[in-house]
């Protein structure tokens, strides 16, 4: 049987860029730096996180960038870290509990600890173009979408090659980048430019 190894320090960091961050410490010398956007966003209390559909209910696009928690303290006997977040516009304070083992498996931390910074370009881009394969977002993980993502940031766009050409796998791929915003049309339609149609 293994045993989770115990949760034992948490240190707290100003906002850098405007981002905060906190460094957790495990007893087989294990550390991880987590941002307060992320851990806010990923709080997994019954208002944030469906129990049953397991979907978010928080809305990440109103979690402010300089966020942080008013206090934090380790629970011992569940082996958890508990983050008691300050009051921000329209949303009262509110307290996070996160398991020692949903903090060890996975972060974007690195992406925040280390900003990409926007890329002016020109006709030269062509001999490096931005792009990804579908098959390496779908099935990559997080250093996959990172990639992805911090080409959007740096240079305002990228290419996915090899999207299967069907709109569900193109509507996939999209909501693994971000939300898809709802207009008047819905949340994703098909197109066609053919005027007799319209």
């Amino acid at each position: 049987m293994t045993v989770e190894p115990l949760l034992k320090t948490v240190k707290l960091f100003p906002n850098k860029h405007s981002i905060g961050s906190l460094e957790l410490d495990w007893s087989d010398g294990t550390k991880k730096t987590l941002t307060y956007p992320w851990l806010r966003d990923h709080c997994m209390c019954a208002s944030c996180y469906h129990p049953q559909t397991l979907q978010r209910l928080v809305d990440t696009f109103n979690i402010p960038l300089d966020i942080k928690p008013f206090a934090t303290e380790i629970d011992a006997d569940s082996n958890a870290l508990v983050i008691f977040w300050a009051s921000t516009d329209g949303e009262e304070q509110h307290r996070s509990h996160y398991t020692s083992e949903f903090l060890r498996s996975g972060t974007l931390a690195p992406y925040f600890r280390s900003p990409p910074v926007p890329r002016l370009w020109g006709s030269e881009i062509v001999e490096c173009l931005p792009e990804i394969s579908y098959a390496e977002v779908v099935s990559g993980g997080h250093a996959a979408m990172l990639r992805l993502v911090r080409s959007i940031f740096e240079h305002g766009f990228a290419f996915v090659r090899g999207v299967p050409q069907s709109s569900q796998d193109t509507e996939a791929l999209l909501r693994r980048i971000g939300h898809v915003r709802h207009t008047i049309y819905g949340g994703f339609w098909e197109f066609t430019p053919n005027l007799a149609v319209s």
